[in-house]
């Protein structure tokens, strides 16, 4: 989706199985992150526990991800990627966050 001319950005979600807790140091810790996402020299700028994260992607763009429980042992992760130069960087990003979302799912929820 175009949000600006010029800049693209996504908007992916999972709900998972986990306490809201747990969500937030799977994103938060990159020993944690490494476990579920690949190897990504991001960089945190901003976090307010349990609630979100913002990350500096390597391209430059902009990553904030929110956490809200849906019940006690559930919680759902939304991904927002803003600032992408192109579509199709856009699409890139949509699928990756689609793929680690699962994988971050299967990951947590044996």
């Amino acid at each position: 989706m175009q949000s600006k001319p010029g800049k693209f950005e996504v908007k992916e979600s999972k709900s998972i199985n986990i306490p809201l807790g747990m969500a937030f140091l799977l994103f938060s810790d990159a020993n944690m992150r490494r476990r579920w996402m690949k190897r990504i020299d991001l960089k945190v700028t901003n976090a307010v526990e349990n609630k979100t994260l913002r990350i500096l992607w390597p391209d430059g763009s902009i990553v904030l991800v929110s956490f809200h429980a849906k019940a006690r042992n559930k919680t759902q992760v939304t991904a927002h990627q803003t600032e992408l130069p192109t579509a199709k960087a856009a699409e890139k990003q949509r699928s990756f966050w689609i793929e680690h979302l699962d994988l971050l799912k299967k990951t947590v929820e044996i």
